[in-house]
């Protein structure tokens, strides 16, 4: 796959990446009510409702906190293959770990949110080896701006502010 040259490519590889992941997540977190189970609420903030304001404030804070996430992330990726001595070994090891202690926030029956919050990390680790750091900082945004936000078909009730925000980055 040529992503092209320099940092552009590896932009819209995070962002389709983060995209698809993001659509994954949501599927799967609605999927048991609608199997008639009881489904969690989503990470929806309600801040983006009460104006433009908190809309760009959750811009602006949303990166910084991906980023923060992403390379922890990466990093323990790295020593594990430092010591490890394998490639993908370590990236197995992450999802199992990660996943597994981040798929404990679900409230979701464990078989369901296991597997789930393991594969979401599988995308990210898929990210991580393939395209790099800076690919998997831009999935992990996409990922919370798309889960955070209160979306709406209706672009001219209240929630439109916060869907168009979104949309247009």
């Amino acid at each position: 796959l040529d992503i092209g040259e320099g940092g552009f490519g590896l932009l819209l590889a995070g962002m389709a990446v983060g995209t698809v992941i993001a659509l994954a997540l949501a599927g799967g977190l609605r999927l048991p009510g609608l199997l008639g189970r009881a489904a969690e609420p989503q990470w929806t903030d309600i801040d983006p409702l009460l104006g433009m304001r908190y809309g760009l404030d959750l811009l602006f804070t949303v990166p910084l906190a991906a980023a923060a996430l992403a390379t922890g992330t990466f990093l323990l990726l790295v020593l594990l293959r430092l010591l490890l001595k394998h490639e993908l070994l370590p990236a197995a090891v992450v999802v199992l770990v990660v996943g597994g202690i981040n798929g404990l926030r679900y409230d979701l029956p464990l078989a369901w949110a296991l597997p789930l919050s393991m594969l979401v990390l599988a995308g990210f680790m898929f990210v991580a080896l393939r395209f790099g750091l800076l690919a998997y900082a831009v999935a992990a945004t996409v990922v919370d701006l798309w889960l955070r936000n209160p979306l709406s078909t209706d672009l001219s009730g209240f929630r439109g502010e916060p869907t168009l925000l979104v949309s247009a980055v």
